[in-house]
């Protein structure tokens, strides 16, 4: 039952991103837009879409989202210092054993250099990310007796990850899976993993655009999960 359930909320969340993405081709053509900021208009109308639809479904669970009393400063304090802490690790592995990433660097800036893909970026990957991995599939992994606590957490961070394609952000991606992913099990707060997660990204995207972008990358030392 937990499969056939896993199964039915990735074919509604393709046939919604299928849905933006025709829609955004159309809006595209007509405004003339280019393609970075094409995919950013995808985004937005795929979590627009996303949200209500897999409410409506009860994919995801209103109180998890709105619910400001299961939120901890304290916790979410602690969780973005583990998060930097992670972040430097990988990095300075990556510095050690000399991986490139010059090709991530490259599309992170064509992204963020416009305000429209660096909203979507920043704001509304975050908000679809959580909702699809901790707030839709991990949740409904949560509910299953066939799989421990633990195993479900795993579960969910492996699948977060393989959607971070670059093989040093894979590693920080499926750090930050298992993280938000026992916070939601321990919390049962999709806010509070939205709010890391944009924080997270908001403050990426901060680095990128400032002069310490460029003291970053000399020494390979910017490689936050986006």
């Amino acid at each position: 039952m937990m499969i056939k359930d896993l199964i039915k909320y990735a074919l509604v969340a393709i046939l919604l991103s299928v849905v933006a993405g025709i829609v955004s081709l159309v809006v595209s053509r007509g405004f003339n837009l280019d393609k970075i900021n094409g995919y950013a208009v995808e985004d937005l109308l795929f979590v627009l879409m996303l949200v209500p639809v897999f409410l409506k479904l009860r994919y995801i669970d209103l109180q998890d989202v709105v619910s400001i009393s299961r939120c901890s400063w304290g916790v979410f304090i602690v969780s973005l210092v583990c998060m930097f802490a992670m972040s430097c690790i990988v990095d300075l592995s990556a510095s050690l054993f000399h991986i490139s990433t010059e090709e991530q660097s490259q599309m992170e800036m064509d992204v963020v250099r416009h305000p429209f893909t660096l909203f979507t970026t920043s704001v509304i990957a975050p908000i679809t990310e959580e909702v699809i991995f901790r707030g839709a599939l991990l949740r409904r992994m949560l509910q299953s007796s066939k799989l421990s606590p633990w195993l479900a957490i795993v579960c969910s961070a492996l699948l977060f990850s393989v959607g971070h394609v670059f093989s040093v952000m894979i590693i920080n991606a499926l750090f930050i899976g298992l993280l938000f992913g026992w916070l939601y099990y321990k919390t049962r707060s999709l806010l509070l993993t939205i709010s890391l997660h944009l924080v997270n990204n908001i403050l990426y995207s901060i680095v990128l655009l400032s002069p310490l972008k460029e003291v970053l990358s000399a020494h390979n030392y910017c490689m936050w999960v986006d």
